[in-house]
Parts: structure tokens; C-alpha cells; sequence
């Protein structure tokens, strides 16, 4: 994958250094044998406008050949989305991964995959800049953990997008390693410490997937995609911000987020609004989930916009967020779920919220899935009636 990145970023480097040359004041006036302009005869163009005329022709080619990059990585990607990803548990593990899925059975029904749809595990980690650069959350179990956790399920034959956005809180089979990285137990805690017993980020978000596939009765996960916390505002900045209507008083975080306000979130406003929380409250994290679903809803179509416009635009986030991001997927991956979801018409209707029970236990909320909720929803995302 460093290839094409390194020259994607080498490219931009020379498009904006030549752009910085002023091509835009560029005059190509008739000139004498020494170079001095000379308005109103036939001559040769001045050397100056002669380098800045080259210029402008090797930034066009940039240009072009940034595009065709992209449209060459993108086919590229197409073609290596073909399996989903190993998740394979321990042989000791007290619930093994049923990681088949392939078929369920709900009332009475048989049902089978649909081949065409992608199943994306997007988590957010709650991990800040000062605990990255400091490398202390990099133990077993003390990894961060996955604060944000959707399911997106991207058709790429029907051209649809749906998320199914799991509680961090759920209460789900959990794989336990010790400090040096060995299997323990398969115990049953918050989903979202899942993420922390790994021993870095892709075996933190493996063993999310894990966990998840066993909730979700062996549905396959294909790729998983997690972003640390810091790239919510560079990501949201990235495309200009974006615009929501405050769901819940947030003042005590900062004065703009009251309650009903229109704002346009820019900088940290955009972290504070999908990160905070008021802990006194055992829906404090339900609350938080719908103002994340707000959030991921406009975000959405303000990319897709810029991207429709601009489909460089989806290299500009990337590079934006990679030193946060830590995925299954390749560049050229990553760019052809870009361009496809762009072109999916996707709204808040699209998004299924896991339906379950939430109750106090101790210090901690514990939110127990409804099972015959759960299995109707994955049935209607991910599967189809088999034919008899």
C-alpha cells in the first residue's frame, strides 16, 4: 500500500508547488531577443512566460494523472473485496466463532447471504492525542476501547447503505488475553472491551469483530475500518464542518451546544459533540448514540457531496486521518467503498439501532440485546429468503 500512497503525496507535493508559482497573474505577451516585452508586435514569448506556460502544462498532467491514479486504484479495490476476513478463535475459547453464516433460520425460514453485500466493521476508539503519542494504551487490556461500534452493510449491486449501531454497553462473549498476549477465558462483559484485549490495534479490532460475529450468530464480518479519536474534528474540518440541530444540552462543554441550537461543528466542537457524555445518567451512552447517529447521517452527505464534485476528495480524507486510522483494507480498497457510497442515497432512516434492555450494574450499565429484535434486523440487512 506505500506506493501508491507515496505517489499520491509526492504528486500533491509538486501540483502545489508549481501552483505556488502564480500561474494564475500568467501572461504570455510578445517578447524581444533579450527577453523584455514588447506589447503590440509579433516576437517570442519571454522565458519567464515560457516556464510558467511548462508549468501550467506539468500541473494539468498532475492533475490528470492524480484522477486516473485514482480511477486505476479504485478498479484495483473492486477487485480485491472478495472474502471476508479470518476470524478464527482460539481452539480453547469457550464460544468459538461461528464465522460461516452463510444461512439463518427465522420464523421457520430459511434464509441465505446476500453475496452482494459488504459487511464493514466501523469502530470509533476512545483514544485521545496525548495517550497515542505517549504509547501507554498499548498493553492487554488496556488498548482504549471501542466507544462507537456500527455495522455497515454497503450492496454493491442495489447501491445501498445501512448501519446497524451496536450499544457500547452491550453484554457480548468477549475473548481475554493476559498481559503477554496469551488466551484466558471467553467471559461475558461490555462490548467495547473487546477492543482493548489486543496487543495493538488490528488484534483490538479482530477481536471486536470476533465478538461481534458470535452476537450477530456467525455473520461473516468482511473488513473493519477504526479511527481514533482525534481524526472526528480533522476528518470533519476536512470537508468544512457540519451542520446539526444540538439534541441535548452540551453548554457545560462549551457554550454554543445548547439544546435546539443550530450549529456548525468546526475544531474540537465536533469531538466534544460525539464523545461526551454525563455519567451521572444510565442512558447517558443511548443519548450519546443518537447524537452519533445525528452526526454520522450529516457527515455522510456533506462528503458524498464533495466527493461527487471531487473525487479526490476521498484521497484528501485519507491522507487527512491515516495516522489515526487502522484498517483491514488498502488504499485502493478503501477508495472504491468511498466512491460507491457516494453514490448511495443514504438518511437517518437507514440506520438500525440494536433493540435491547439497559440496567445498572454497579458503577457500569449493562444493555442486554433483544435477541428476536437482533435477528429480524440482520435478516432484513444482510439475507434473503432461500428459494425452496
Amino acid at each position: 500500500m506505500s506506493e501508491p500512497v507515496d505517489f499520491l503525496t509526492s504528486v500533491n507535493s509538486e501540483a502545489n508547488e508549481l501552483m505556488g508559482m502564480g500561474l494564475t497573474a500568467l501572461r504570455c505577451e510578445p517578447s524581444d531577443r533579450r527577453g523584455r516585452g514588447v506589447i503590440g508586435r509579433a516576437g517570442r514569448f519571454s522565458r519567464q512566460a515560457v516556464r510558467a506556460f511548462v508549468a501550467a502544462a506539468v500541473v494539468c498532467a498532475l492533475v490528470i494523472g492524480l484522477a486516473s491514479a485514482y480511477y486505476i486504484l479504485r478498479q484495483t479495490g473492486r477487485s480485491a473485496l472478495t472474502s471476508h476476513i479470518e476470524l478464527a478463535a482460539p481452539s480453547d475459547a469457550a464460544a468459538p466463532v461461528a464465522d460461516e453464516g452463510e444461512t439463518i433460520v427465522y420464523n421457520g425460514v430459511t434464509y441465505c447471504r446476500r453475496a452482494s453485500v459488504l459487511n464493514i466493521l466501523c469502530l470509533g476508539v476512545d483514544r485521545t492525542e496525548a495517550a497515542i503519542a505517549s504509547g501507554l494504551d498499548r498493553a492487554y487490556g488496556e488498548q482504549g476501547q471501542a466507544d462507537t461500534i456500527f455495522l455497515a452493510a454497503l450492496d454493491t449491486e442495489a447501491g445501498t447503505l445501512r448501519l446497524l449501531n451496536l450499544s457500547r454497553d452491550t453484554m457480548a462473549a468477549v475473548d481475554v488475553y493476559n498481559t503477554d498476549g496469551e488466551y484466558v477465558s471467553t467471559d461475558t462483559m461490555q462490548l467495547c472491551l473487546a477492543y482493548a484485549y489486543g496487543g495493538d490495534d488490528d488484534e483490538g479490532c479482530l477481536n471486536v469483530a470476533k465478538s461481534v460475529s458470535r452476537l450477530l450468530y456467525g455473520l461473516p464480518v468482511d473488513a473493519y475500518i477504526a479511527l481514533d479519536l482525534p481524526a472526528v474534528s480533522i476528518l470533519n474540518d476536512a470537508i468544512g464542518g457540519v451542520e446539526v440541530d444540538v439534541l441535548e444540552d452540551l453548554s457545560s462543554r462549551d457554550p454554543s451546544l445548547t439544546e435546539g441550537a443550530h450549529v456548525l461543528l468546526k475544531g474540537n466542537l465536533a469531538e466534544i459533540y460525539v464523545r461526551s457524555r454525563n455519567y451521572g445518567l444510565l442512558e447517558a451512552n443511548s443519548l450519546r448514540m443518537a447524537r452519533q447517529r445525528q452526526y454520522v447521517t450529516a457527515f455522510f452527505a456533506a462528503a458524498s457531496a464533495a466527493v461527487s464534485e471531487d473525487v479526490t476528495v476521498a484521497l484528501t480524507l485519507y491522507r487527512a486521518a491515516r495516522s489515526y486510522l487502522h484498517t483491514s483494507l488498502g488504499l485502493s480498497e478503501l477508495l472504491y467503498l468511498a466512491s460507491l457510497a457516494s453514490d448511495v442515497g443514504f438518511t437517518a432512516d437507514d440506520i438500525v439501532t440494536a433493540a435491547g434492555t439497559l440496567e445498572q450494574d454497579g458503577d457500569y450499565a449493562r444493555f442486554t440485546i433483544d435477541e428476536d429484535a437482533l435477528l429480524a434486523a440482520i435478516a432484513d440487512i444482510y439475507y434473503e429468503p432461500l428459494e425452496a
